[in-house]
């Protein structure tokens, strides 16, 4: 499972990599800082609770958490939209000219854009331009569930920003959490994803200082440290950080094999980023970087524009070379893993 911060979860300090299975029942602090709580920490067990992660996530302007908690269906609709370029329509107009900007300035940028980046980026667009058909930057004054079952229900939630009232249409997981299928106004049909229904009037620019883009938080200052990083990464199985730490070429070679065989698309996630951490947890992380032993980094290199590092890690089982990237923010970036002396052809590490 992936990390993800809300502010209803609280962190966890997680062993150093050197001492990872320590067995100790206490959190240990560790010079590479903290991690965000695992995705698992979120409470989407009923309807209410899965409505509150969503609003308190939405007013954190944790977009990354607000989009996973959508529904598998319509995170398939949204993917979709990425194809059909209807991504603009998550927007008011004020928002998609905002986000016509934005997607000039991030294009070969340090992120690869695919719908649950997009849905960020339009999500900021809205919320900076006054653009955003529903308003949670706030909060909620009230949820009411209007009606329930035991596979579907209907929560009334008036947004705090602007006193209006959407409609929750919430629908259980496979795995049995509850999620959003559709945020709709009285005006809204049914059959458009995932948000139907305008405001009576439009938004204006909300009050969101920052975007509490978590996996910026992960310690990534030196190639070291984001080997180090991805190492603990592994040993809790927090696959899409390491996706967040990988180069946007990277991060688009990652998801090239799902579409190959087939797997894009979790069982409880259709984002490409997300499947691809219910991918490595089915299968395993290829190398055990989560059993490092010995970092060698080398002195960064600058060509043509980028500055680029090699580190040496020595595991118990291996030696394996790992290339990486500054990224615009000076943050190390993973390209490359692979085995010292192997080939490396293939980008960024084998994904079966």
């Amino acid at each position: 499972m992936f990390g993800l911060q809300g502010r209803s979860i609280s962190w966890l300090i997680i062993c150093s990599v050197f001492s990872l299975g320590c067995g100790s029942a206490e959190p240990e602090t560790h010079s590479g800082g903290l991690l965000p709580v695992s995705y698992a920490e979120l409470d989407l067990s009923t309807p209410e609770l899965a409505v509150n992660a969503f609003v308190d996530a939405f007013a954190d302007g944790d977009f990354i958490t607000v989009a996973l908690i959508f529904h598998p269906a319509t995170q398939q609709a949204m993917h979709q939209a990425m194809d059909d370029e209807t991504f603009y329509d998550w927007v008011d107009g004020a928002g998609q000219g905002a986000l016509v900007g934005r997607l000039t300035a991030e294009l070969g940028g340090d992120h690869y854009i695919d719908a649950l980046r997009m849905f960020d980026l339009a999500m900021q667009s809205g919320a900076t331009a006054g653009g955003l058909r529903f308003d949670f930057t706030r909060g909620a004054s009230e949820i009411v569930t209007t009606v329930e079952d035991s596979r579907a229900a209907l929560l009334d939630v008036t947004m705090r920003a602007t006193g209006l009232s959407a409609t929750f249409e919430m629908a259980r997981s496979q795995a049995g959490d509850w999620r959003v299928r559709q945020i709709r106004y009285a005006n809204g049909g049914m059959n458009e994803f995932p948000f139907s229904g305008d405001p009576p009037l439009p938004n204006g620019p909300t009050e969101l200082a920052s975007f509490d883009k978590w996996y910026q938080l992960l310690p990534a200052d030196t190639p070291a440290a984001t080997v180090e990083t991805i190492g603990r990464l592994v040993a809790r199985g927090d696959h899409l950080s390491i996706y967040f730490l990988l180069a946007a070429v990277s991060q688009r070679q990652a998801l090239l094999p799902l579409k190959a065989f087939d797997h894009f698309g979790g069982v409880e996630h259709n984002f490409g980023p997300a499947a691809l951490d219910e991918r490595l947890d089915a299968t395993g992380f290829p190398y055990d970087i989560d059993k490092i032993v010995e970092i060698q980094s080398g002195e960064p290199l600058t060509a043509a524009g980028a500055t680029t590092a090699t580190v040496i890690i020595t595991t118990e089982t291996m030696e394996l070379e790992a290339r990486l990237l500054r990224d615009t923010t000076n943050r190390w970036r993973l390209r490359q893993l692979f085995p010292v002396g192997a080939s490396d052809a293939v980008v960024p590490f084998p994904i079966s």
